[in-house]
């Protein structure tokens, strides 16, 4: 997070609150996840997801949307669609093992895809030479880990986009 007058990250106060260094106050987590193009997202991700919770199923109960990680400062608008899954409010406080092991497979797809997609930006853009031949190599590895995940079908994430 940046200050948004002057854009340097701010240190935390003994209140939660974030300053910049000049002292203007910045937005908390819980302000910026009532901004606009937060609430965009949000809807976007619910739509993706067919308005269901993606580990039980269910549409009745309030939806939310989780963070299947998290990538340094960005605002949560900014998170790849990727890294984001919708959760029923039950689903979302679970902790047991059966639905750990649920969001460690999503997270993992999840991750190969975000690398997967910025390797395959950096190829397109760079001529032939031994750097894209191993990056090329890597994209390979990448592929077939993700044909792992989506062979284990868990809670269908190789939907995910």
């Amino acid at each position: 997070m940046a200050c948004q007058r002057c854009g340097t990250p701010p240190p935390r106060c003994g209140l939660g609150l974030f300053y910049c260094e000049v002292g203007i106050l910045a937005k908390t987590y819980t302000d910026r996840l009532k901004d606009p193009r937060w609430q965009q997202k949000r809807l976007f991700i619910f739509a993706r997801d067919s308005w269901k919770c993606r580990f039980c199923g269910r549409s009745e109960k309030t939806l939310c949307v989780h963070h299947l990680y998290y990538l340094g400062h960005i605002e949560p608008w900014d998170a790849p669609d990727c890294s984001l899954i919708t959760l029923c409010e039950d689903c979302h406080g679970r902790t047991d093992e059966q639905f750990s092991d649920f969001i460690d497979a999503v997270r993992e797809y999840a991750f190969l895809k975000h690398a997967l997609n910025g390797l395959t930006k950096n190829i397109e853009t760079q001529p032939f030479n031994k750097q894209k031949s191993l990056q090329i190599d890597c994209l390979i590895y990448l592929m077939e880990n993700m044909q792992d995940a989506i062979k284990q079908n868990v809670g269908s994430c190789a939907e995910i986009s």
